[in-house]
């Protein structure tokens, strides 16, 4: 956690500094240092990923749904990363529209998974 500070906080200084000079290059600045966080939280999620995985095998739990959430939370994390970079650079209204496009498309993703519980709570009342 501690590079993830430092570089996090390194980036911002850089930020600083350039936006006041070479606003252009501030921007590249900002998307490196996130990307350079990304990379050093990759094993992470990959740990993450495993670790459900090997829960869901052998359960009846279909692995198909757990794919689609963790496929809606990868889309809910690269809207609000695209859209902090807009917000942060003066483009509130870009921001907006990438959230509400990330939440149209995780809705879209998650379509199988409604369907689902829906069968199976039509299943539950008829059984009642």
């Amino acid at each position: 956690m501690m590079k993830i500070i430092g570089i996090a906080v390194s980036g911002t200084i850089i930020y600083v500094i350039l936006k006041k000079n070479c606003p252009e290059y501030a921007v590249l600045a900002q998307i490196g240092a996130v990307i350079i966080v990304a990379f050093i939280a990759y094993p992470y999620m990959c740990d993450m990923l495993d670790l459900i995985n090997n829960y869901t095998v052998g359960t009846e739990l279909e692995t198909e749904y757990f794919g689609i959430i963790i496929r809606s939370l990868g889309i809910a994390v690269v809207a609000q990363f695209s859209s902090d970079i807009c917000r942060d650079n003066g483009s509130s209204a870009l921001a907006s529209q990438i959230e509400f496009a990330g939440k149209i498309i995780m809705i879209s993703a998650a379509i199988p998974v409604i369907k689902g519980i829906v069968e199976l709570t039509v299943q539950i009342i008829d059984k009642i």
